[in-house]
């Protein structure tokens, strides 16, 4: 099943309808309450995460899935202007973002940059490469990237590069607490951004039956 797809903006606008559409999904497949009530709480993450982008932003939202899984996207479409694109590169550049905090912050920042074109996107990723707490480089995947011409970046990976620094003796209790304290990481199975020039889409992964990461 694939639901209609709407518009949703960070005025709030559409948001109502969105949420709407996450119910009449589980309704559809006749989901558990347990599983019904993940994939409104991730539904909701998906608007909180509109509401967070800075400027005119809005997004197509849909679902797409079965009774076992459903994937929650956000297209994310802007109207770009020159002054917006110097605040972005402003602060995407900026190893100490203060608004990218927790999980759903560091989404935030990925999806701004992606609003830059493909090759100042590229080049954030080699510019946070060299900080060893780089959510950019440690949820990319260069080979994939490479392959299609875009930027791949998933929690999942993310949350693997984690555990290789904790096993290596690197102290990453603070990165790590975010991730305990976050809904999406919780109970989503992976969240993927993928970066195509001026196209950016988030993907919120949510297998049913197996009660999230708790």
């Amino acid at each position: 099943m694939v639901s209609d797809q709407i518009y949703v903006s960070n005025d709030g606008s559409g948001m109502q309808e969105a949420l709407a559409l996450a119910d009449r999904f589980s309704a559809y497949y006749q989901l558990s309450p347990r599983d019904c009530m993940h994939l409104r709480l991730l539904s909701e993450e998906a608007m909180v995460m509109v509401r967070m982008i800075a400027g005119n932003y809005r997004a197509l939202f849909w679902l797409e899935g079965s009774e076992n899984q459903c994937r929650i996207v956000l297209e994310f479409r802007t109207e770009m202007d020159v002054e917006k694109r110097k605040e972005l590169i402003a602060v995407s550049t900026s190893k100490k973002n203060d608004a990218a905090q927790g999980v759903l912050g560091k989404i935030r920042e990925i999806i701004e940059v992606g609003f830059l074109d493909y090759e100042e996107a590229d080049q954030m990723v080699m510019n946070y490469g060299g900080d060893p707490y780089s959510y950019w480089s440690m949820g990319i995947d260069p080979q994939n990237a490479a392959a299609q011409s875009m930027l791949n970046w998933s929690l999942n990976t993310y949350r693997n590069s984690l555990d290789e620094m904790k096993e290596n003796g690197r102290q990453v209790e603070e990165v790590w607490d975010e991730l305990e304290k976050s809904i999406v990481a919780n109970l989503a199975d992976d969240v993927r951004v993928a970066i195509r020039q001026d196209k950016v889409d988030m993907t919120i992964l949510k297998e049913f039956g197996k009660g999230g990461r708790k």
